[in-house]
């Protein structure tokens, strides 16, 4: 006879007492992602069924709700069981958006899946007040990434943050498609030949924004959302001229998430395994916006930092940290593995991923 998941922990473990937690909300909880809402803001759109407008209708919904606590005080220190620095740092990181992902995820999937796993050890997180040990979770991770990566995958040694919260995201979208407004963001490059003026366009659509490093995140969103000249090795194959050309390139947001991911490119490699990382401190802005110009009405996305996955030391020698944000009372945390004290987030130092929630919608 097969146990829960959060029994199977109790039993294995005499020495910790668990505290009954609820089974994750259901899909009713996220409906404002799945239809237009009805707040009388939105009625300014209800004639319009376009995509656009249900997206300004959802967004003046959303930008209403009052924040509440992701924890029962504060949060919780997770113990570092081997080099599992990354694992608590992305756990961290993921509580903070909990509500706003978790209740779509299907009922039905079974108890070795592991989201299953993933999802009772973030409600041990919001509903414990002590250190919670996620050798469990790590157990999983490691026969989990083998899978999805086709190779062995060892969780107890260092391991990058984004390669491991893409796989993670992955199996979110691959067994729920309907959160993907959640975490993805689609744009658009155009490339023009500037000497005949033949355009081509191509879409693509990511978890995480990965920008180039500057001193603050957004200039670093501001120098990937651009319009740039490609000349000498960068020049591009034109179809009409049957050669290579000078081009113009512009990236455009064509669709934001409702959880923007930002990674800052910090590392190069430069060889076979071997990288450099850029050290430049960069300033963690409370406070972003997207623009989105393709279709009318132009509009502004803004967005509210709720995390940041800081790294320290190098490539394959560093250490994560994890700043969070309590939204209720707005006060900042440091999560250094089974360590929380209250901080300030200008203490980030070195951010590496930062996370941002969707507070407003403006149109322009």
């Amino acid at each position: 006879m097969k146990a829960s998941f959060a029994i199977w922990l109790a039993r294995a473990d005499k020495e910790k007492v668990f505290e009954e937690i609820s089974h994750p909300e259901n899909v009713e909880k996220m409906s404002y992602l799945l239809k237009p809402s009805s707040s009388p803001k939105a009625t300014l759109n209800s004639t319009d069924n376009s995509p656009k407008a249900t997206l300004i209708s959802t967004a003046t919904s959303m930008s209403t709700k009052s924040p509440k606590s992701s924890y029962i005080s504060k949060p919780v220190g997770l113990r570092n069981i081997g080099q599992t620095c990354y694992v608590n740092a992305i756990l961290q990181a993921m509580v903070c958006a909990y509500d706003i992902w978790s209740g779509i995820l299907p009922n039905d999937l079974s108890n070795s899946h592991f989201l299953k796993y993933l999802v009772t050890m973030l409600n041990l997180m919001r509903f414990r007040s002590d250190k919670v040990d996620p050798k469990y979770i790590v157990a999983r991770l490691g026969s989990f990434i083998s899978k999805a990566r086709g190779k062995t995958f060892v969780p107890n040694q260092a391991n990058d943050v984004p390669e491991v919260l893409g796989h993670i995201l992955d199996d979110i979208l691959t067994c729920c498609p309907s959160i993907r407004n959640v975490f993805t963001t689609s744009y658009r490059i155009e490339m023009t030949c500037d000497t005949c003026g033949t355009s081509s366009c191509s879409e693509d659509i990511i978890t995480i924004l990965s920008v180039p490093i500057r001193k603050t995140v957004n200039l670093s969103i501001q120098q990937f959302f651009r319009t740039s000249s490609l000349e000498g090795e960068n020049q591009k194959f034109c179809v009409a001229c049957g050669e290579n050309q000078v081009a113009t390139s512009e990236v455009q947001l064509v669709k934001p998430p409702q959880i923007l991911i930002v990674q800052l490119l910090r590392f190069t490699q430069v060889g076979m395994g071997s990288y450099i990382k850029n050290t430049m401190k960069v300033t963690c802005d409370s406070d972003i916006s997207l623009i989105e110009k393709i279709v009318e009405p132009h509009t502004k996305h803004n967005y509210k930092l709720i995390s940041v996955i800081d790294h320290s030391g190098t490539h394959s020698n560093g250490h994560y940290t994890c700043f969070v944000q309590d939204r209720a009372s707005k006060q900042w945390f440091w999560c250094n593995d089974s360590v929380v004290e209250k901080t300030n987030i200008s203490l980030c130092m070195n951010p590496y991923l930062l996370f941002y929630r969707f507070e407003q919608l403006e149109v322009l």
